[in-house]
């Protein structure tokens, strides 16, 4: 459910806020993945990790900070930004605590049940899925219009998230949560070229900075 419902607020804030915003942001997963593993699993961080951490959480506010004096750092359906903003925080700690309980599933079953967990995950996340379509969104369903390329961006979406569960399963197994998120900031170089060149968006001195800062605590 946890992964289901971060999965829907992220796509949701493509609506309001920018992809570059979006994958930065995204990486509040790291404070609360770590706040998890420590409560949860009981892991140990020093002063270092810590710190870092703050780095990057001040990284995150100069990106919202950015979007509202800006009102949007590039072209979106709907508005104002900072909203996408608060859905991708939400999300993100939505992820951080995902990550932990795959985690601890998988690291308690062990190598040998890794397909089983993975086969669950999608079964109740399928059934989570359809029914909240069914509750929220059946008016925009109706009114969507298939075409070829929607519905091979579609296939793609999927394929993409097929590969990424599967991989992380075998991450986590070896690694642990917060170790994982602050691989996923790598995606973030990634994001600000698609912005930039796809996109054609501009970006404040604000969101460079925020940029820098992020990478930092990494």
């Amino acid at each position: 459910l946890a992964d289901v419902e971060a999965n829907y607020l992220v796509v949701w804030a493509y609506q309001y806020t920018s992809v570059a915003s979006v994958m930065l942001l995204d990486c509040f997963a790291i404070p609360c993945a770590m706040l998890l593993s420590r409560a949860v699993l009981g892991a140990r961080y020093h002063g270092g990790h810590v710190a870092a951490c703050l780095i990057c959480v001040a990284g995150l506010g100069l990106t919202v900070l950015s979007d509202v004096l800006t009102g949007k750092v590039g072209p979106a359906p709907q508005g104002p930004a900072w909203l996408g903003d608060l859905m991708v925080l939400a999300g993100a700690a939505l992820y951080g605590l995902s990550n932990v309980q795959q985690e601890l599933i998988l690291k308690a079953g062990g190598s040998g049940r890794r397909a089983e967990a993975l086969g669950i995950l999608g079964l109740w996340g399928s059934l989570f899925s359809c029914a909240q379509v069914a509750a929220v969104e059946r008016a925009a369903l109706a009114h969507c219009v298939w075409t070829l390329r929607t519905a091979l961006l579609l296939v793609g979406y999927q394929l993409c998230l097929f590969g990424m569960y599967v991989l992380t399963s075998r991450f986590l197994l070896a690694s642990d949560a917060a170790l994982f998120n602050l691989s996923m900031l790598t995606s973030d170089v990634y994001s600000v070229i698609f912005a930039w060149r796809v996109q054609h968006q501009r970006f404040s001195w604000l969101y460079g900075a925020a940029f820098s800062t992020t990478i930092a605590g990494v």
